[in-house]
């Protein structure tokens, strides 16, 4: 059986630390030892990521949504049917903390 990560990352506010997050947790799950293929498309510089050992990156060329990185996922997918195959999908975009005050006098 073969396992797969697609991980997209678009650097809005805050990215960096949610993308730790995420990474982290992988890192440390069983998961990530077991993984063939570790794919990462990001939505700027590759400069400004820090890559585990078994990841590839790639520096999209549309930087507003991730087309790229899902046309890797798909090629990716096509070439690891081998008869099983797990994929997994990861995504790091902005989250905006909006407070909405209702019924305050």
């Amino acid at each position: 059986m073969k396992y797969a990560v697609f991980y997209h990352v678009f650097p809005g506010e805050n990215w960096e630390d949610m993308y730790l997050e995420q990474l982290g947790a992988l890192l440390a799950s069983k998961l990530y030892e077991q993984l063939d293929y570790f794919y990462i498309g990001f939505n700027g510089s590759l400069d400004l990521l820090s890559l585990p050992g078994k990841a590839i990156a790639c520096e999209n060329q549309n930087k507003q949504e991730e087309t790229d990185t899902l046309r890797h996922c798909t090629s990716g997918a096509k070439k690891m049917m081998m008869p099983l195959c797990f994929i997994c999908t990861l995504k790091v975009y902005h989250v905006e903390h909006n407070t909405l005050m209702i019924g305050v006098i």
